[in-house]
């Protein structure tokens, strides 16, 4: 097995415990994602053949619309909840990420009443427009998903969340093919995926609701209050940072659509569902778990998570060489033979895309470092270069008239050096916080919280 092999490795590097533990809670959640993502593969043959590709660019688009909301739903407090040493100052986070996400939804439902149609039409979807009430459900279902797995990770949880993917893939993709059978192919991408996302959520709900029953008595609005100051850099830059994230990897989806319409949208969400296969499969897995190493190393061994990151980064580029290959040369051929003639264009997409992957896989699991270094404000400015160069290049490809392929292919190669970037700005942070440790005399570690009160 390869996971196997690379464990044994890692025990003899240095840091190789640390390393060890991550491929382990990593392999955990790659037989998960794995099997979830294995899942996916058998049936988006089957759903592409189903459902025309109008069909898909209005559901990637309604897709793009709910990830561009989900950060709204915890203001991104949830990307803390792993890093409290003390359980009570946890499951008070826990408690406010719950009651912004009530807030956001009923704001949301507020604004859709009053405005869905224009809305909707804006981004070429307006036939869903007289469903908004599912996108409502939709991004509350997203924002509870990213929650409850934050919580997981916390927990370390990791065969929880790992089931909840399986869950998510296996019940959202038969849904999907079913009710195209039943009369209601217009929703039918739409339900599928609110299906099991639904199921997904209820499986970690549990988890988390066991958890906060513990600890109930300790749950307060004074203690909540406390937390929310004391995070406060998360809502501050790690928010800010998260939409211009989402916006600069939602923003093709969005201009193809409004450029050059929902057919060729659909064929690249097409693309982008294809590559998001080895990219949850090997990079999502290894952020979570790495994720939770490194908090619980925590700020004040910067050399300790520095040799983590360093043995992790070497086995991920390993790792993500042999997907990258495939994608890069075999996409055009595999996506006409797999789903169809149809979709050929797709596969041309995804062959240009490919181009990132490979930094990509590197680059996105050791972001976390920044979190757990409070170097939110660095996230962020990487974050709006980022945006800027992805509508710098969508933009251009708009006022020069490009086809759609040279666009995409633009896109990627912005990406490619962006996460070049970002893996350099990583490392050089990590360097500079071990040369600010050696040259700071030892004092008492206090973990990632001040010593006294509750947080």
């Amino acid at each position: 097995m390869p996971f196997q092999r690379l464990r044994s490795k890692a025990a003899a590097a240095p840091g190789g415990a640390r390393s060890r533990d991550v491929f382990r809670n990593m392999r955990v959640l790659a037989t998960g994602s794995g099997l979830a993502k294995l899942v996916a593969l058998l049936l988006t043959p089957v759903v592409a053949r189903i459902y025309s590709p109008e069909a898909f660019g209005s559901f990637a688009i309604f897709l793009a619309a709910t990830t561009m909301a989900t950060p709204f739903t915890s203001l991104r407090y949830s990307a803390a909840l792993p890093l409290p040493r003390r359980d009570d100052t946890a499951v008070n986070l826990l408690a406010c990420c719950l009651a912004l996400l009530l807030a956001c939804c009923l704001l949301l439902a507020l604004v859709l009443a009053l405005a869905s149609a224009p809305l909707f039409e804006a981004f070429g979807a307006g036939a869903l427009a007289p469903f908004w009430p599912l996108f409502v459900l939709s991004v509350a279902l997203a924002g509870g998903y990213e929650i409850l797995t934050s919580w997981s990770v916390r927990a370390r949880s990791f065969r929880r969340i790992a089931k909840a993917e399986i869950t998510m893939s296996m019940v959202g993709g038969l849904c999907k093919i079913a009710l195209a059978f039943a009369a209601l192919a217009r929703l039918g991408l739409v339900l599928g995926h609110l299906l099991g996302q639904a199921c997904s959520v209820a499986l970690l709900l549990r988890g988390a609701v066991a958890d906060m029953a513990r600890h109930r008595r300790r749950i307060g609005r004074r203690h909540m209050l406390r937390v929310l100051v004391r995070y406060a850099d998360f809502p501050r830059y790690r928010f800010a940072s998260q939409i211009l994230l989402l916006l600069s990897a939602q923003l093709p989806i969005f201009l193809v659509g409004a450029q050059y319409g929902a057919a060729v949208a659909g064929q690249l969400g097409l693309a982008f569902t294809v590559m998001a296969i080895p990219v949850t499969l090997l990079v999502q897995t290894t952020a979570q778990a790495y994720y939770a190493e490194i908090a619980r190393i925590g700020r004040n061994d910067p050399a300790g998570i520095a040799q983590l990151s360093r043995s992790i980064a070497k086995k991920l580029l390993l790792l993500g060489i042999a997907p990258t290959l495939v994608l890069v040369f075999g996409s055009p051929v595999l996506f006409r033979l797999l789903f169809g003639p149809q979709w050929g264009q797709a596969g041309v997409f995804s062959s240009a895309l490919a181009i990132y992957l490979l930094a990509q896989f590197v680059s996105n699991p050791l972001s976390n470092v920044l979190n757990v270094l409070h170097r939110q404000r660095l996230n962020l400015v990487l974050d709006a270069v980022r945006a800027f160069v992805s509508a710098l290049v969508l933009l251009a490809g708009a006022a020069l008239d490009w086809p759609a392929t040279q666009t995409v292919y633009a896109f990627a190669i912005g990406l490619a050096l962006y996460y070049c970037l970002h893996l350099f700005c990583v490392f050089s942070c990590l360097s500079a916080e071990v040369r600010k440790k050696k040259s700071v005399p030892e004092r008492p570690a206090h973990g990632n919280e001040p010593p006294g009160g509750l947080v």
